[in-house]
């Protein structure tokens, strides 16, 4: 077991997190992608944040390279998006957690990508799922798993910008 099971734990259960704001609340992401010329709608945003939920799931349970890479290539398409809202001086709310999201900013590329980087690394050296930490050592993983959610629940406030104060502002300049 490693660290990086932690972080692949914590990018899953953000996704998760996301998947089922944005299922509930799509308004912000069809916002969003149409501020950038993206043809979208609610139903779209709505499967995609099924999609989003549910391999975030399959990533905890599943001990396999396949669906952490699908997983990084999700966190790379992010990081795409939130450029290019950039790039378009987009003043839309992300929507990565459906309404009252934070307009994109810098620190919603940099997470993005740091996560998919981190992601592939996991796949690539065969990192065990959230439940497979469990199985091999109940105290490890369990407390893999917690130290995980308060990692993912801390990027969301922070991706969310309801982190206020100068460690927000510093990630956007």
């Amino acid at each position: 077991m490693t660290a990086l099971g932690g972080v692949v734990a914590a990018a899953a259960l953000l996704a998760v997190a996301a998947g089922v704001a944005k299922a509930r609340s799509p308004g912000s992401a069809v916002r969003a992608m149409r501020a950038i010329g993206w043809p979208t709608s609610s139903a779209l945003v709505r499967t995609g944040a099924v999609l989003e939920a549910t391999l975030g799931v399959v990533v905890l349970v599943v001990g396999s390279w396949a669906p952490v890479v699908v997983l990084a290539a999700s966190y790379a398409g992010f990081t795409c998006f939130n450029a290019a809202a950039i790039r378009a001086d987009s003043i839309a709310p992300c929507g990565c957690f459906g309404d009252g999201s934070a307009q994109t900013g810098w620190r919603h590329v940099w997470f993005d990508a740091a996560c998919a980087v981190a992601l592939v690394i996991a796949a690539a050296t065969g990192t065990p799922s959230a439940l497979q930490m469990v199985r091999t050592s109940a105290a490890y993983g369990i407390a893999t798993v917690v130290v995980a959610g308060v990692g993912a629940w801390l990027a969301a406030t922070y991706l969310s910008g309801r982190l206020t104060g100068s460690i927000a502002g510093l990630a956007d300049a």
